[in-house]
């Protein structure tokens, strides 16, 4: 269901994810009306007629290849430069990871937008692995240490971002994160738990390499 995807938006994971925030439902209903957006544009749905508990496949018509095109456009919100970590599904010697992200279209660095950076990045624990996992969210909390929202740096303005994985048990992955402005301040802190589940192909809609 379009629900499913909206819970890839925010957890990249199957189900919607229970989510502890200090900025609210601000960021949530923001990225439905993301979702809607992009699906009547992929489908030539009205965004009216679109309801997130609607079949993909059976009452929207969406196969495979569309359901992939709708969750890359959902990436191609933002710009990232990788920097720190090794790089996903490399087998790497740690679950650190982060580099620079803003998005695509200028605008303020605010609350919601912090938020939507906590979890954006591909999580930490991908650069251990060497599959393709999904990792819904059960939990997200993230502390705001701006003293101003927005915060006062230009609205094209890249953030740096670290995340560390260093707990793993009973198919749960817990992360801690760091959100940064260019000149080192920190702005913001989030811990995150997941669950960290394999992904079959036909989840991904196409076939291993």
């Amino acid at each position: 269901t379009l629900r499913h995807v909206l819970a890839l938006l925010e957890g990249a994971g199957p189900t919607p994810p229970a989510v502890t925030r200090v900025a609210g439902t601000g960021a949530a209903q923001q990225a439905r009306a993301l979702l809607l957006d992009i699906v009547a544009e992929k489908t030539g749905y009205p965004q009216d007629v679109l309801d997130l508990d609607q079949e993909l496949e059976a009452g929207l018509g969406i196969d495979s290849i569309k359901r992939v095109e709708i969750l890359a456009a959902l990436q191609e919100r933002f710009d990232s430069l990788w920097a720190i970590g090794e790089k996903p599904f490399s087998r790497g010697q740690k679950a650190h990871s982060g580099g620079w992200i803003r998005l695509k279209e200028d605008r303020p660095t605010d609350s919601l937008l912090l938020v939507a950076y906590a979890d954006a990045w591909l999580p930490a624990v991908f650069s251990k692995l060497d599959g393709r996992f999904a990792t819904p969210t059960v939990d997200l909390s993230i502390h705001f240490r701006a003293q101003s929202d927005p915060i006062d740096i230009a609205d094209d303005a890249y953030c740096m971002v670290q995340f560390r994985t260093s707990m793993a048990s009973g198919g749960f992955i817990e992360e801690d994160g760091e959100i940064f402005s260019a000149d080192g301040t920190l702005l913001a802190q989030s811990r995150q738990l997941a669950l960290l589940a394999p992904l079959e192909d036909d989840q991904l809609g196409h076939s291993h390499p």
